[in-house]
């Protein structure tokens, strides 16, 4: 996994720790840890180096998918041949002013992309945008 950024604070608050697994250092193969826990459990998440993974390495991970029931996704890596593909980056925040302030709202600008398409739009977490005189 090697993500510290992750906080598994507010499931270990829920007492739900026994349903997280987490492989901090899969080793140098990475995706044969994703390839064995895909095979086995609900939801996998892949965080790892952005870049794109090559058609020939990505089969088997597909190919265990689509046999199985688990949801994979992954964070940084592509996976090709994945049937969603969603892009996010955040393009406002609101809540501070010059060096004071809480964050109090956010704009995602997201990308979702399908084999039939594109679709594009924007995500607001907390306090939404509003008019301001100014």
């Amino acid at each position: 996994m090697g993500w510290p950024e992750l906080s598994l604070a507010r499931v270990i608050d829920e007492g739900e720790a026994a349903r997280i697994i987490a492989v901090p250092d899969p080793g140098a193969q990475p995706w044969e840890a994703t390839s064995v826990l895909v095979e086995g459990l609900d939801l996998v998440i892949h965080h790892g180096a952005a870049a794109e993974l090559s058609p020939t390495r990505a089969r088997p991970i597909l190919a265990k998918l689509r046999a199985g029931h688990a949801a994979l996704v992954t964070v940084g890596p592509h996976l090709p041949g994945a049937r969603l593909t969603l892009r996010g980056e955040v393009t406002t925040y609101r809540g501070i002013g010059r060096g004071a302030g809480r964050i109090r709202g956010v704009d995602l600008a997201v990308t979702a992309r399908t084999k039939r398409g594109e679709q594009r739009g924007t995500v607001t977490v907390g306090q939404r945008r509003r008019l301001e005189l100014v």
